[in-house]
């Protein structure tokens, strides 16, 4: 899992805490963060879940070294506009994804069009589309036979002009409990 938001990290290592799932957060430089030391609730049962999941802080449409995924939830942000949403979904998704993986993302309603749009150049197939009051979720898939994309679509969605002035958001430097489960 990868936010922007410092915070947004913490909050969900300890979803992840709270509901038995292993994780591990990172922080800015790449380091594994002080687990939460506490016990994880009683009516959780950790053993069965095998899979451990890695918080990080990120930018959208960043290569991860961690991929290609089997599965890629995203809540794509509106600001971003349709250029950022063009780019990484027809760009960065089917770099992250493994052949035969998924990607589901919800967006507003206002930019369905666009995402639906973006989603027929993908080169992906369309599994779900739900519309709901205010936004739209996508579920898009791989091809098992999918063959790499094009070298001249690889380039970044961010500048690297741009990587030396983007600094990871933060809300504060002081450093925070989260909580009482730090």
């Amino acid at each position: 899992m990868r936010d922007r938001d410092i915070l947004a990290c913490a909050f969900s290592e300890r979803n992840c805490w709270r509901n038995g799932i292993p994780a591990t957060r990172l922080d800015p430089e790449g380091r594994a963060a002080d687990p939460i030391t506490r016990r994880a609730p009683k009516h959780k049962k950790n053993d069965e879940r095998r899979a451990a999941m890695i918080i990080a802080p990120g930018l959208l449409g960043e290569d991860d070294p961690e991929g290609p995924f089997d599965f890629v939830v995203s809540n794509l942000p509106a600001k971003a506009g349709a250029a950022i949403l063009s780019a990484f979904i027809n760009t960065s998704a089917p770099r992250l994804l493994n052949p035969g993986g998924r990607f589901a993302f919800v967006i507003v309603n206002t930019l369905a069009s666009l995402a639906e749009s973006c989603c027929a150049s993908s080169g992906l197939s369309l599994v779900k589309k739900t519309a709901g009051k205010g936004h739209t979720v996508f579920i898009l898939e791989k091809p098992i036979d999918a063959s790499p994309p094009p070298s001249s679509a690889l380039t970044p969605i961010v500048p690297d002009s741009y990587r030396t002035t983007l600094s990871l958001y933060r809300r504060t430097s002081v450093p925070r409990k989260l909580g009482r489960y730090s």
